[in-house]
Formats: C-alpha cells, sequence, structure tokens
C-alpha cells in the first residue's frame, strides 16, 4: 500500500472512532453497560489496527520528502485525532459525573455507621 491509502485509511478509522465516541454519550447517561462494554471491546480494535496503520505508514513514507497530497492527508489526521481527543474528554467528564451519582446513591442505600466505627467502638462525638 502507498503512504496516501495508509494515510488515508487512517483518517477514516478516525472519523469513524470520533463518530462513535460522540455517540456513546446517551449510553452514558443510560448507564447501558452493554453497549459501553462492546465499545471499549471495538475502540481497543481501533488503538490496535491505528497503531499499525502508523507503523506501516512510516515505513511507506521512509525518509524522504513527503508528498503534497500526503502532507494533506496527514494535517487532517492530526485534526481528526485532536477532535477524537475533546470528544474523549467530554465523555470522560460525564463517566466522573455518572460515577458520582452513582456513589452519592450508593451510600445513601447503605449509609456509613455514624454511631460506630467498623470494629464496633463507639465514635467520639457520637450522638
Amino acid at each position: 500500500m502507498t503512504a496516501l491509502a495508509l494515510a488515508t485509511e487512517l483518517l477514516d478509522l478516525l472519523r469513524r472512532a470520533a463518530d462513535d465516541a460522540e455517540a456513546l454519550a446517551a449510553p452514558l447517561r443510560a448507564l447501558d453497560s452493554a453497549t459501553l462494554l462492546e465499545w471499549a471491546e471495538q475502540r481497543q480494535a481501533v488503538r490496535d489496527h491505528a497503531a499499525y496503520l502508523e507503523q506501516r505508514l512510516l515505513a511507506a513514507q521512509g525518509d524522504g520528502p513527503r508528498d503534497a497530497e500526503v502532507a494533506a492527508v496527514l494535517a487532517a489526521v492530526r485534526a481528526e485525532a485532536s477532535r477524537l481527543q475533546r470528544i474523549d474528554a467530554d465523555n470522560a467528564d460525564r463517566v466522573g459525573r455518572t460515577l458520582r451519582v452513582v456513589r452519592g446513591f450508593a451510600s445513601a442505600l447503605a449509609p456509613a455507621p455514624e454511631a460506630y466505627d467498623r470494629s464496633g467502638r463507639a465514635r467520639r462525638g457520637a450522638p
């Protein structure tokens, strides 16, 4: 494969990954574990394939000067990678908020005892 074909395939891969990551907001809000786990497996496959394409692209480019068309596609790859990074950061924020809600809910269902510690001794200042 040529460097241009590899760069174009990498760009397409990153675009699909970014689109999939954008669509993840609804399953995150709904705590749809099956969808989230399936997405995580797919995302790992995308990472592996992207790493493979990057290695092949480096080998195909060699040390010579870059073709203008390849350089343009690589600029688009960098822009798409940046977009994916921003989407991942937004999703990480959503996950953090969701985790805080779940922890708060769980602690409301099973609050820590206020009068006694874990070993059954009375706490200081307990009512």
